[in-house]
C-alpha cells in the first residue's frame, strides 16, 4: 500500500509513529483517536466529496456556483479563524461527530469534531489551505489561501 502524499505536512497533533517507508507504507498517528487514511481512502474521499462540486480550476472549488455561508472573510488573522470554526464546529463536538480533513495533496485524516476542535490553533497554523468535511452533516467547510472561510451544505453534490 503507498502512503498519502506529503504526510509530512501534518501538524505536530496528527504526526505520525514513524515514517511510513518503516511501516510498510501504511502511516499511524501517535494518536489513536486519529486515523490517516491510506492512498487509496484518501483518494476516493477527496473524489467523493470534492470532485463532485463545481471546479474553478484543478484544485479550487467554484464557490459561486456552491450556495455558501462565509463565515471569515480574505485577511482575517489567524485567532478569528479559530474561534469561528470552534464556534461553528462546537454542536458537532458536542454530538460526537467524525471529522474528515482534507488537504489538495490527496491526504485525509478521520478524527472526531471534538479532538479537531482541541487542536484548531495547531492546524490552521500549519497550513494556509484545507476542507473539513463533516461526513454525518454533508457539510464542507473550506479554509482559502486567503484567509476566507466558507461553510457549504454539500449533500445534493455527494
Amino acid at each position: 500500500m503507498n502512503a498519502p502524499l506529503r504526510w509530512d505536512l501534518l501538524p505536530r497533533f496528527m504526526q505520525v509513529r514513524k515514517k511510513p517507508e518503516f511501516m510498510g507504507g501504511q502511516l499511524y498517528s501517535l494518536s489513536k483517536s486519529i486515523r490517516i487514511l491510506d492512498r487509496e481512502a484518501s483518494e476516493s474521499v477527496v473524489s467523493e466529496v470534492l470532485g463532485r462540486l463545481p471546479a474553478a480550476n484543478a484544485t479550487e472549488i467554484a464557490w459561486e456556483q456552491v450556495p455558501h455561508d462565509e463565515i471569515v472573510s480574505d485577511d482575517a488573522p489567524d485567532a478569528c479563524i479559530v474561534d469561528r470554526l470552534r464556534v461553528f464546529l462546537d454542536p458537532y463536538s458536542r454530538r460526537g461527530d467524525p471529522a474528515l480533513v482534507l488537504w489538495s495533496a490527496v491526504l485525509c485524516v478521520e478524527l472526531s469534531t471534538a479532538h479537531l476542535a482541541e487542536h484548531l490553533e495547531e492546524l490552521v497554523d500549519s497550513t494556509a489551505e484545507f476542507s473539513i468535511y463533516l461526513p454525518n452533516a454533508m457539510t464542507l467547510i473550506d479554509r482559502q489561501f486567503s484567509g476566507r472561510v466558507v461553510v457549504a451544505g454539500i449533500e445534493e453534490y455527494v
